[in-house]
């Protein structure tokens, strides 16, 4: 556990957990780049992605998130 998770949890309490879940558009080259910066692109190659053809216009951006409050 980092210092900063340590102080943290020292001083403060989550009081609401959850998710929160977005959905955006993709335009021109945004697919290929997002694709590009994750696991998957060592299983795909890059003249496949120009394409288009296999990838959404659309995805889901999901981030947990906390609220804190002072102990």
């Amino acid at each position: 556990m980092s210092m900063a998770v340590m102080w943290r949890e020292a001083h403060f309490r989550a009081v609401v957990t959850g998710q929160v879940d977005h959905f955006t558009a993709l335009a021109g080259p945004e697919a290929p780049h997002l694709v590009g910066m994750s696991p998957s692109a060592r299983h795909v190659s890059p003249a496949v992605l120009q394409g288009g053809g296999l990838l959404l216009d659309r995805v889901t951006v999901s981030v947990p998130a906390r609220a804190y409050e002072p102990r």
